[in-house]
């Protein structure tokens, strides 16, 4: 049953977003198709770039705007009432929609991605064999840190999700239905501000950061804290400074270090929220 729902929902958004996608496709090609036509002419160029700017700024937003009305209005719209009654499961419900959420914003980031780097080959002049090496510039990195934001661009998208749905879900509970969009954003800054300050600290304190090289850009594991890296690079910056007061400061290079902890907080928020959405939707949800 959930190929079934997977099946509906890719319909239902499929429709618009890969439209959306060929659409700063073509931006980008109008830009470069004038930056070959009208090479000695700067508002020919400057223009198509700012195009493109924007189009992809359009995309992001637009791309949020979509998924997260679907799920409003399969969930607690009009399709509200077929949806609950369907002889599934809450956890078929909501992972069906998650599953849609984060396939499409994952898409839409590498498209984004893709976006940035081509706003960067039209500003820099570059050749079209250059194209990729901006690539590798822009987004090229060892495997460590690869392996790194690839998990945490997972996991931030799921969380944002379930923030999403679960936000929506309680503004759609009886004692805000009456006012539920605007409760639905309320709860939805109220939850992000809480997962953010949990993540925060959660980087700083946990004892599990990935260092930097700022000259080969490698890098490694620590099992120091990334408060304890900032700590120690302040310090040196003092001593260095105290013993030689007339030598320009700097900072160590170990501030090059990304505290990991973050995506430990991402991944228990991600399970809590899945459960309390569940239990908001099987127990407390109204649809109007």
């Amino acid at each position: 049953m959930l190929g079934k729902l997977l099946k509906h929902e890719f319909h239902a958004t499929g429709k618009i977003l890969p439209i959306s996608y060929l659409g700063v496709v073509v931006l980008f090609l109008v830009g470069w198709m004038f930056k070959l036509i009208f090479k000695n002419i700067l508002a020919a160029t400057i223009i198509p770039i700012i195009l493109l700017v924007l189009g992809t700024i359009f995309l992001f937003i637009f791309t949020y705007v979509v998924i997260i009305m679907r799920f409003y209005r399969s969930m607690y719209g009009r399709e509200g009432y077929l949806t609950q009654t369907l002889p599934v499961s809450k956890s078929a419900l909501l992972s069906s929609r998650i599953i849609v959420f984060v396939t499409w914003l994952i898409a839409t980031t590498i498209v984004v991605l893709f976006a940035c780097a081509g706003i960067a080959f039209l500003a820099l002049d570059a050749d079209p064999k250059q194209f990729f090496e901006i690539i590798k510039t822009l987004y090229g990195t060892s495997p460590t840190m690869f392996l790194y934001l690839l998990i945490a661009m997972i996991a931030s998208t799921l969380l944002f999700a379930f923030e999403v749905f679960f936000s929506i879900s309680l503004a759609n509970t009886s004692k805000f239905l009456k006012n539920n969009i605007a409760f639905s954003v309320v709860f939805l800054l109220i939850t992000y501000i809480i997962v953010e300050l949990f993540g925060v600290v959660a980087m700083l304190f946990i004892p599990l950061t990935i260092v930097i090289d700022p000259i080969t850009g490698g890098a490694t594991w620590s099992t120091h804290t990334m408060f304890e890296e900032m700590k120690n690079a302040i310090v040196e910056g003092i001593n260095s400074a105290t013993a030689d007061p007339g030598a320009t400061t700097t900072i160590s290079t170990t501030t090059n270090a990304i505290g990991v902890g973050s995506i430990f907080t991402s991944i228990l928020f991600i399970i809590v929220l899945f459960f309390l959405t569940k239990y908001l939707m099987k127990h407390k949800i109204n649809v109007k």
